[in-house]
């Protein structure tokens, strides 16, 4: 696993997915490495992927 959260688990490859699926999203849009992006205000898994 590599992210457990109270009951929720998450494989390298289910964490990849997404992870990759924002990189190309923001890459799109033109965010780039210096460019502020908001967090998901509450705690989950989902703001592991948003810094990853």
């Amino acid at each position: 696993m590599a992210v457990v959260f109270g009951a929720e688990q998450v494989s390298d490859g289910e964490l990849n997915r997404p992870v990759n699926r924002l990189a190309h999203y923001l890459r799109k849009r033109g965010v780039n490495p210096n460019t502020p992006v908001g967090l998901p205000p509450k705690r989950s898994v989902e703001i592991i992927i948003v810094v990853l």
